[in-house]
């Protein structure tokens, strides 16, 4: 079924507000998605002088936001058919850990691919002498993590947490800070068998996208769900250790750990059965978490047609090869360590096609 909407797109990025061709490397991942919906057929509007009225009326086929941006809130007035958003607020189900796990826990066939977590707040003591990892449900960027050992540990820890509530209650604390602690913490046992990647602690970052479109006849949604399996690998800086607990050399993985641009499956050279069972795996985990989404209806904005969003889903490997969902986040994190290369392209290149032919590209027909 046809719409009113034509095929015109609006970049929302902090290169398009900002104007700022040196914001790297965002600046090129926009130009190649840009350049991908061109050779479709495509029109970019320009953002700084886009007629609001006239597309109030006729309405712009696709919008695509990224980052935390201050923008005209006239867009909100325009008529969109496929945005690449949901409301924010509706993720809390799959982006706060702790809610993560509660709902998974209980489905049989990702039952080995969980971490158990426990709530801070309902611990008085380590549940075990096993070592266990604290982390604030709201951090990000290993903020407020620590690895306890022992009893003497975790005291120490739950009391500085105390003296955090407090100091949120008595609204004595950052915003940065109330962020990352206001939504509790959570322990877990330690991974203390991973799989290394040039003997250094790693995890994958890879991306689920999930859409919700409406029938145009029927007039109910449809949902879907696809898995970018092509993961960054991203490393901590040293050699991995058993031991030595809270060196973060060793134990976190961060992109700015990571000495260059790696990616899953093909730079861990593993036996191909076994990649492919992994890939399973982390398919089987996107497709419950797909189930969760789409169980709670999560909502789209009031002047959108149809929504995608692509999630950043972390994972990590044992040595036995059982995947571990670590965490799932809204926030894309796509950085790259040595922008411009071949293989930087590529995969950056390839990450876009697959969310224009999963994003966009199903509902071109109605344009």
């Amino acid at each position: 079924m046809k719409t009113a909407y034509e095929k015109t797109a609006l970049f929302i990025t902090p290169q398009e507000i900002k104007n700022n061709n040196q914001v790297l490397p965002n600046y090129i991942n926009d130009i190649i998605f840009k350049n991908i919906l061109i050779k479709n057929g495509w029109i970019i509007l320009d953002y700084k002088n886009l007629n609001y009225n006239i597309y109030k009326k006729k309405g712009i086929g696709f919008i695509y936001k990224t980052g935390d941006i201050s923008y005209n809130k006239n867009i909100y007035s325009i008529p969109v058919f496929i945005k690449n958003l949901f409301e924010v607020k509706s993720h809390r189900r799959i982006t706060n850990k702790y809610d993560l796990y509660l709902y998974l826990k209980n489905i049989p066939s990702v039952k080995n691919n969980i971490i158990h977590c426990f709530n801070l707040d309902d611990l008085n003591y380590l549940p075990s002498n096993d070592v266990y990892i604290a982390r604030p449900i709201g951090g990000y960027e290993g903020k407020g993590i620590k690895n306890l050992t022992n009893q003497q540990d975790f005291i120490n820890y739950k009391n500085e947490y105390e003296i955090i509530k407090q100091r949120i209650e008595d609204n004595n604390i950052s915003l940065m800070e109330k962020r990352i602690w206001d939504k509790g913490v959570i322990l877990s046992k330690y991974i203390t068998n991973p799989l290394l990647f040039n003997n250094k602690k790693f995890h994958i970052r890879t991306y689920l996208l999930i859409s919700k479109n409406k029938d145009l006849i029927k007039g109910n949604f449809i949902w879907k769900w696809s898995f970018f399996h092509q993961g960054k690998i991203l490393t901590a800086q040293d050699d991995y250790i058993n031991g030595n607990w809270n060196n973060k050399l060793i134990h976190d993985t961060h992109i700015k750990s990571t000495n260059d641009d790696y990616y899953f499956p093909q730079d861990l050279h593993l036996d191909k059965l076994i990649e492919n069972d992994i890939i399973k795996q982390m398919e089987n985990i996107c497709f419950e978490i797909f189930n969760i989404i789409k169980i709670s209806n999560i909502k789209t904005f009031n002047e959108v047609v149809n929504s995608f969003e692509v999630l950043g889903l972390d994972f990590m490997i044992l040595d036995n090869f059982i995947v571990k969902i670590l965490e799932v986040n809204n926030k894309l994190g796509y950085g790259v360590i040595n922008q411009g290369t071949n293989k930087v392209n590529q995969y950056t290149y390839d990450f876009f096609n697959w969310i224009y032919l999963n994003g966009i590209k199903p509902l071109e027909n109605s344009l």
